[in-house]
Order: C-alpha cells, then structure tokens, then sequence
C-alpha cells in the first residue's frame, strides 16, 4: 500500500470514530439545555455546571444559557454566568441579545460575564457604547465594567462620546472612564459641569468621580476652582464632601489651609469635622490653621473637638492644649464613637500627657472595649514610672476582653524588673483560656524576673 493510500485509510478511519463522539457531545449538549428548564431546580444547577465543564464545546447552549440568567436560584444563574465565560468568545453573540433583555437581571448578569471575557469581548464594544449612550438608558451597573474591563480599545468610542451633547450621557460615560487612569483626564470637564448642576445628587456624583480619581493617583488640577467654590455649596454634604475631595485634587496647600480653615466655622458640625480631619491630613503644612483649630477645641459639638485635638497634635507633635480637652471627653459617662480616638490621641502624645494617667486608668472601666484597648496603649507610652501606669495594667489582667488582658501583660513585660508588683497576676494568666494571653504573661514573668522565672505550662 503506498503511503498517500494508508493516510488516506487512516483519515477515513479516524473520521469514523470521530463522528460518533461529537454526536454524542452534541446529543448531551441538548440534553443539558433542556434540562436548564427544567422545574427542579437541583436539576437545573447540574445543567449549568455540565454546560460549563464542556468549555468552548457547550458553545451551542449560550442562548439558552442567557436565558438561565433570569434562574430564581442564584446557584443556576451563577452557574450560567460562568458557564458562558468558559464557552470564551463564541458566547458574545448570545451576551449581546442579553444585554437588551426584557429582564434586568439578564442585562446585567449578561454585561458581567463580557467583564468576564476581558478582551474576548471586543465584538461586544458597539454595542456596549450605544447602550451607555442611550438617551433611553435605564441602567446597568455592570456596563461600565464590561466596558472598562476590554482594555486599551475602550478608550476612543469613550471620549468620542463625550461630545455628546446630552449632558445625562456625557456624565455616565464621564463616570465609567474615571474608573481608567490618566485616559479619565477629557471627563474633568464634566465633572466640573456637574458640580454645578441643579439637582444635588449630580453635584455628589461628580465630587465622588473626582475623588475616585485622586484615589487612584491621577489629580483634577483642573476641577480645584470648582471644589473650592463646592466647599461653600448651599448642601452641607456637597460642602463636606468637597473638603474631602480637595486633599486629593493636586490643590496647592495653601488655598486647601485656607478652604480647611474657613470650614471650621461652618454651620454643620459634620463639615466643621471634616475640615479639622482634612487639616490634620496635611499635618505640619497646616501650621498656619493652629490658631483657628485651638478655637476649635471648644467647639459645641465633641466629636469636632476631638478631631481638632487629633489635628493639632498631627500638626504641632507635643502640644498640651489639647490634654484637658481630652480628658474631658473620655470621663463623659457614655457611650462615645470618639472616646476611642481622645484616648488614642493621648498615648499619641506620649509623655507629654503624663499628668492624664488617672484619667487614662480610669477608662481602663469603660464599658466600650475599644476605649480600654486604647487606653492600656497609651498607658504603656507613659512609661513604668509614671505614678499609677503599672497598678492600671496590673489591674487590666483581669478584664473580660482578652484582647485588654494581653496588651496589659504585654505592657508589663516592656517594663521589665519595675513591674514586680504584677507578678501574681500574671502567675494567674498562666492559666488563662486564651494561649496568646498565657504566653504573653509568661514572656512577662521571665522579663520581670530577668530570665530566671519559668515560663509555666501553655495550656
């Protein structure tokens, strides 16, 4: 037999065997699409994940797939989602019709597997565009994504249709390429536009773009004037929100000292508080604001004090004016969402805050946890000499939260031989339920005792 004839025979064989395997794929295919109808749910679920086990070869099943996005059971639709991305670039077609679905679960769950696809789904582009510039739109919050998620290719339709001459579409499209780094400079202008729109929600929406940029490190230098006129919008969130956004806008320091500065003497206590968090942000750039914040120290509201306190001391490291202050908030006998931080900015000042150490040791009772960590913090920082620092954390060995009993034994082992007083307390921690907590005491125990006491049994 010649060798063109053995091919020949070869290939004819093979082609026998092959046709009956890919009709078998085919005939389970057809089975599994049935199935994604089917009434029982557990039925359906084994579908989906036979569908997409098969990879690209389930390709045939992407319609019905599309339609299983719509499945009660978020198992099912999950499944389908996943199943379609596995298929790859031969389920665009039927992700395309999904995305002008009668049902919003299948628009979105349809532009979530192109997010999927990734660059795969650049057939789909066309179409995503239209849709974000839609005038009809009715939202999708997944096309952005599906959009973004394409790469490189997304970005000239995206600025193209900036020139829009709908405001409504040259915004969304402006609040999907924020989302893609320096390619988001050509929407600053809208979100300057917006920031000077009549409905208040549209104003918050622009600031939230601008600031989604400066979080990713690209500045709107461009925007500042128009966050500076922000910082004095009639809307006390548009107010607090631009105070927020300026610290990541690229604004030059001083006219941020002075915006920050201004603020401190708004209306809104939340403003007011925001503007003293923002001048601590900028630390020893905001001397010129200490006047205006020592001010704030007795500002009516207490949450703006302490945030003052903590900007001051960020600013002007050592400062005592804030310590009564300090004292005052942690001894109100209440509940506080501050008192953590009055306590942590003491402990920030370190020795400088001595004369607080009664004050500290006190909130070693509060009912908050969180002050009592922080106090046992802050008392460490006062250092074992200070009178009442090693009676306080010897005490704290008892306290309920073992995350207060550790940081105390742990403070007691820093101190080393001064804190001999603590040693039957930290012998009973030896048996403490929690193995962190015993074997920080008896880490604590050989520090006192200069290596010679033993380190116990950890249980």
């Amino acid at each position: 037999m010649s060798v063109t004839r053995m091919f020949l025979v070869v290939g004819l064989v093979m082609c026998c065997h092959s046709h009956p395997v890919h009709a078998a794929q085919s005939k389970s295919t057809g089975e599994d699409i049935a199935k994604l109808k089917d009434s029982d749910k557990d039925v359906r679920l084994e579908a989906a994940k036979a569908l997409m086990g098969m990879g690209p070869e389930a390709k045939d099943a992407a319609p019905a797939l599309v339609d299983a996005l719509d499945d009660d059971d978020g198992d099912v639709s999950g499944c389908a989602r996943r199943a379609l991305v596995s298929i790859g670039p031969d389920s665009v077609p039927a992700l395309i019709t999904g995305l002008r679905h009668n049902s919003e679960r299948v628009r979105v769950e349809s532009a979530y597997a192109l997010v999927g696809l990734r660059k795969d789904a650049k057939p789909a582009l066309p179409v995503l565009i239209g849709l974000l510039t839609d005038t009809n739109y009715v939202g999708n919050w997944r096309l952005g994504q599906a959009i973004t998620s394409i790469g490189p290719d997304c970005f000239p339709p995206l600025q193209e249709a900036l020139r829009s001459p709908d405001f409504d579409v040259r915004f969304r499209v402006a609040g999907v390429l924020c989302q893609c780094g320096e390619q988001a400079l050509p929407a600053i202008p809208v979100f300057i536009e917006a920031l000077k729109h009549g409905d208040v929600r549209v104003r918050l929406m622009g600031l939230g773009c601008i600031r989604e940029m400066g979080e990713c490190g690209i500045p709107a230098v461009p925007a500042v004037p128009a966050l500076l006129e922000a910082s004095s919008d009639k809307d006390a969130t548009v107010r607090r929100m631009a105070l927020a956004t300026l610290l990541r806008s690229g604004a030059d320091d001083g006219s941020m000292v002075a915006t920050f500065s201004t603020a401190l003497k708004d209306e809104d206590a939340k403003t007011r508080e925001e503007a003293a968090s923002s001048l601590g942000s900028l630390g020893v750039k905001a001397k010129g604001a200490v006047p205006r914040l020592l001010e704030s120290l007795t500002d009516a509201d207490m949450s703006v004090r302490v945030t003052a306190s903590h900007a001051l001391v960020r600013i002007q490291p050592g400062i005592k004016d804030v310590i009564p202050v300090l004292c005052d908030v942690i001894t109100v006998d209440r509940v506080l969402a501050c008192k953590p931080l009055a306590v942590q900015i003491l402990g920030d000042l370190g020795q400088a805050a001595i004369s607080a150490v009664p004050v500290l040791a006190a909130a070693l009772q509060d009912s908050n946890p969180d002050v009592r960590r922080q106090a046992i913090g802050a008392l460490i920082k006062m250092g074992p000499d200070a009178v009442g620092v090693i009676a306080a954390l010897t005490d704290a060995l008892k306290d309920s939260d073992y995350i207060v009993r550790l940081g105390a034994a742990e403070g007691l082992m820093r101190f080393g031989p001064k804190a001999r007083a603590s040693v039957p307390g930290l012998k009973r921690l030896l048996n403490d339920p929690e193995s962190d907590v015993r074997r920080e005491a008896a880490m604590a125990l050989k520090s006192i005792s200069g290596g010679t006491e033993s380190r116990g049994e950890d249980k």
